[in-house]
Order: structure tokens, then C-alpha cells, then sequence
């Protein structure tokens, strides 16, 4: 059922959440799991610099931890511009053609997410297939 199955992470509590369910639907279907982890490049006034340096290796360690558990995992950490996180994980899942994509959330309303710019509300809306949001 869920052969290929997408993680959007980023180290959170809310992520952390997404990760164990995942876990658990991943043995259960010997499925093929990408980690993600978007970060983003930020225009300061000093000029242009990435997320910060300790997210680094954030979707990498985690895919070892999960191969070490005998999970088929694979990491990816692409760098994009600030707020285009949504639209790489869109880019991605149309490269990958996922069952599911799964990622946390903080539970926000339509309205919180509307105004807060909810990576996962802007998902929801890009992408064609499931997605899984964990709370």
C-alpha cells in the first residue's frame, strides 16, 4: 500500500511525532523512505547565509538511525530560498511520485496556517497525492 512514502522533517517536536508514525507504517510495508529536510537560505543584512549551522544533517542522521532499524531510508537536505520550503517539498514529491508524504503539525487552524504561513497548509494545497499530518 505504501510503497514509497516521503518525510518532510525539520527537528521539531511536531516532526519528531511524524517520524513515529512513519516508523511504524514503514516496517509494517517494507516501504522506501526519503527523508527530507528543506533548509533555507536567509537574506540578512550581511548578505546571504543558510539555516543554522546545527540543522545541518538533520534527514541524514535520521536515515541512518532508521536503516540502522532496518528501515530502507535515504536522506536528502536541499538548501532553498526563504519561504519556498512548500514548494520543495512539492517539487520533490513530483520527482518522486510518493504513496504518501507525511510531516508534522502544529495544529494550527485554516486561519492560523493562512497567516502564520503553515508549511504544511501550503502542502496540502501543491500536492496531488495523500498526505499524512501528524499532531
Amino acid at each position: 500500500m505504501f510503497k514509497t512514502i516521503l518525510l518532510a522533517v525539520d527537528g521539531s517536536e511536531h516532526s519528531d511525532k511524524a517520524v513515529e508514525a512513519v516508523r511504524d507504517i514503514a516496517r509494517q510495508f517494507a516501504s522506501d523512505l526519503l527523508v527530507l529536510h528543506v533548509r533555507e537560505r536567509l537574506v540578512t543584512r550581511r548578505g546571504v547565509s543558510e539555516t543554522a549551522i546545527e540543522e545541518v544533517g538533520v534527514a541524514m542522521d535520521l536515515a541512518e538511525t532508521l536503516k540502522a532499524e532496518g528501515i530502507n531510508a535515504r536522506a536528502e537536505e536541499p538548501l532553498v530560498p526563504h519561504g519556498h520550503i512548500a514548494q520543495e517539498i512539492a517539487r520533490v514529491a513530483e520527482t518522486l511520485k510518493p504513496d504518501v508524504i507525511a510531516m508534522g503539525s502544529r495544529g494550527l487552524s485554516d486561519v492560523g496556517g493562512i497567516f502564520l504561513g503553515s508549511v504544511t497548509h501550503k502542502v496540502l494545497h501543491l500536492v496531488s497525492c495523500p498526505v499524512l499530518v501528524v499532531r
